[in-house]
């Protein structure tokens, strides 16, 4: 992997990292500490130093990596997932905190229990989620993975 920053007036081979950018580096953020927050397509989050050109941190989340985006300090950002989940992270550690998720397949039934409006489930393509009906957020808690079977009803 070369990194090409003709703006800073030098370019260098990453050789010694190429085993771990397997499935393909999707985004490069330049820190204004001097770091570089290299996102892969197979979930894998670095920090590299740039003048140096070695890892700092790293960390893995669940699905390959899609959006990114830095507060203004540039000390956080959001990044999206494949699997439809946002993490938060922390551009020192690189610490994951998993923010929000949601079916990554439409919705295909939901369902209340009966007389009791406070929680709700839906089914999508290949998983069930247990909702809180008054703050509108998904118990991560009762996430049910369902593999090689289309869940059609509750």
């Amino acid at each position: 992997m070369y990194l090409n920053l003709n703006g800073y007036g030098y370019i260098q081979k990453m050789t010694h990292v190429k085993q771990l950018f397997s499935k393909r580096i999707n985004c490069l953020g330049l820190l204004q500490s001097g770091y570089i927050i290299v996102r892969a397509k197979d979930g894998l989050i670095t920090k590299v130093s740039f003048q140096t050109i070695q890892i700092v941190a790293s960390c893995e989340l669940l699905g390959g990596v899609k959006s990114r985006s830095f507060t203004n300090d540039q000390t956080h950002f959001f990044t999206g997932s494949i699997q439809s989940s946002i993490y938060l992270l922390d551009t020192e550690k690189l610490i994951p905190e998993l923010r929000n998720t949601c079916h990554q397949e439409r919705i295909n039934d939901v369902a209340f229990l009966h007389s009791y409006s406070d929680v709700f489930a839906t089914s999508s393509l290949n998983d069930i989620r247990v909702w809180n009906a008054k703050n509108r957020q998904n118990r991560l808690e009762y996430k049910f993975q369902i593999y090689n079977v289309g869940q059609m009803s509750i």
